[in-house]
């Protein structure tokens, strides 16, 4: 016969979560079945959030940081995420399972110019000879 303390300190060893306000006879049914696999958990329901097209600002960040825009970081979330949809760069955007027709026949961008101290870029797209894209 364990007290609730001793319980709760089972539960805590054996890696349980949201314990705390649980009453005796549940703590006790609690640590008779091994815990969830929470970090599963958590990643599952994060793949079913960003299906549904949401991301978090650490995500939308990440991705502008890779794309070189600049003070991605003093923007806001919804700021932040239409600055990615203007350049085309949203995580949404560039998870679509069709790769662009630059991948398909194999263009590349190369900037070529920036104007007004980078606020615009050109880009050229090179490829195929005697072959332009639509």
């Amino acid at each position: 016969m364990y007290t609730i303390q001793g319980l709760r300190l089972q539960a805590k060893a054996r890696g349980y979560r949201r314990y705390s306000r649980l009453r005796r006879a549940e703590l006790e049914q609690l640590l008779l079945h091994p815990p969830p696999d929470y970090e599963a958990i958590k990643e599952r329901k994060n793949e079913e959030r960003r299906r549904g097209g949401e991301y978090t600002k650490k995500e939308l960040a990440k991705v502008a940081k890779n794309a070189g825009i600049r003070e991605y970081y003093k923007l806001k979330k919804d700021d932040l995420e239409e600055k990615l949809r203007e350049s085309f760069l949203h995580p949404s955007i560039l998870s679509v399972q069709e790769p662009p027709i630059a991948a398909r026949h194999n263009f590349k961008f190369q900037r070529t110019a920036s104007a007004f101290n980078r606020f615009t870029n050109v880009y050229k797209m090179k490829g195929r000879d005697g072959y332009d894209p639509i």
